[in-house]
């Protein structure tokens, strides 16, 4: 499965994140705004530093669906839309861009529970400790090329 998400161009998998996200169960724990803060605070509960260069939204989008199709709930269908994405309908949208921060934001919950505290200083926990720590520290990775520093 993992190969034929990562085989997905850049809008089919924003589009197929999106979608997952749209119709994904509801997230608890708040809001969750992808801050440096946040940022930093996730690198080094992982231990990752950024890439170096710009990540894409369809890279993104890639590694974010990797790690979503190895949830119990998510998986499936996750593994349905990679293997048969549906024809393009439409040019990319601003919405569809909205849409991949919010899938970005769900994927964080669905696999760390982020708390910030009175002093806003970030707990992170992974959620599920069976879950390959490769593939988290893959999309934190990737994540931290996609949030832009100055955020």
């Amino acid at each position: 499965m993992e190969s034929e998400i990562r085989e997905l161009d850049d809008v089919t998998a924003v589009r197929i994140l999106a979608a997952i996200a749209k119709h994904g169960p509801a997230q608890s724990g708040g809001e969750l705004e992808l801050t440096a803060d946040l940022k930093d605070a996730l690198a080094r509960q992982l231990g990752v530093r950024p890439q170096g260069e710009p990540v894409s939204d369809g890279e993104i989008a890639r590694e974010a669906l990797v790690l979503l199709a190895q949830d119990r709930t998510l998986g499936p269908n996750v593994a349905a839309m990679a293997a048969n994405p549906e024809p393009m309908r439409m040019a990319w949208d601003p919405l569809t861009a909205i849409a991949l921060s919010a899938a970005v934001v769900m994927v964080l919950k669905t696999h760390f529970e982020i708390k910030r505290d009175a002093q806003g200083r970030w707990t992170i926990h992974v959620k599920s400790p069976a879950l390959d720590k490769g593939l988290l520290k893959g999309f934190v990775e990737k994540l931290l090329g996609w949030i832009p520093s100055s955020s």
